[in-house]
């Protein structure tokens, strides 16, 4: 017997393959667009998690939202220190739809933030393809609310 997997959740792979296949950048955007509408209708986006984000790393996916925007979205961050003396000023761990862990971080600024200030998050997960499927998440997310 077949195993049947939801299309939403094999769609990242899918597009991460064809992009890397073509480099084709404006394709590979309007079809995460496409996405993010399937997302928004179906309201499959991620949350909060207290997984444990061990092992994830950038894959140079980023996110340009402000600190108050994640915070209306997700809640607070569970570290928040916003002094400018660390690597990371806030710092959130989510799992996406399917469960799989990760983590939204601001990296390296160096300053202390103006809550309202658009400024660049990093997503860190355990491969490219799962920081694409938590950008569209996340995106969905924004939108949602």
């Amino acid at each position: 017997m077949p195993i049947s997997i939801p299309w939403y959740k094999v769609l990242p792979n899918y597009i991460f393959t064809w992009y890397k296949e073509r480099q084709n950048k404006s394709w590979f955007v309007l079809i995460k667009i496409v996405y993010l509408g399937i997302l928004i209708k179906t309201n499959k986006v991620m949350k909060l998690s207290n997984k444990s984000a061990d092992n994830t790393s950038f894959h140079n996916v980023k996110f340009t939202t402000t600190v108050n925007e994640l915070i209306r979205v997700l809640g607070e961050p569970q570290e928040s220190y916003n002094t400018g003396e660390d690597k990371v000023n806030f710092c959130w761990d989510c799992e996406t739809e399917d469960g799989t862990v990760v983590t939204i971080y601001d990296w390296k600024e160096y300053k202390e933030f103006d809550l309202d200030r658009a400024i660049d998050f990093h997503i860190g997960s355990k491969n490219p393809i799962d920081s694409i499927t938590a950008k569209v998440e996340l995106m969905a997310l924004i939108f949602n609310k």
